[in-house]
């Protein structure tokens, strides 16, 4: 039998459950999120809704995707206040603008 990553298998159960911008500030409040396959107003501009696949205090303690769909829109935001959203392209723009 093998082990089991219980935040692994809640990891993926949200990325899969689409949310609205307001509902990822109002669950992870001044909080860095890693949203996938992200709606986002007119290209690039704010976020509407997405699959949060992380959360956390910082940008760098963040889990990042290892793999995901190259069409899918990525973005690592900030929830505070004044708003920030980091566009993502691939895995090597996830793990450059992470850092």
């Amino acid at each position: 039998m093998g082990y089991i990553d219980n935040d692994d298998v809640e990891r993926r159960r949200r990325a899969r459950e689409r949310v609205s911008w307001e509902e990822i500030k109002q669950r992870h409040p001044d909080e860095w999120v890693v949203v996938l396959d992200a709606e986002r107003v007119e290209g690039d501009g704010p976020v509407i809704s997405g699959c949060i696949y992380a959360h956390g205090p910082d940008r760098a303690s963040l889990k990042l995707p290892r793999r995901f769909r190259p069409a899918t829109l990525a973005v690592i935001a900030w929830t505070g206040q004044k708003s920030i959203v980091l566009a993502l392209d691939g895995l090597d723009g996830l793990l450059g603008a992470a850092l």
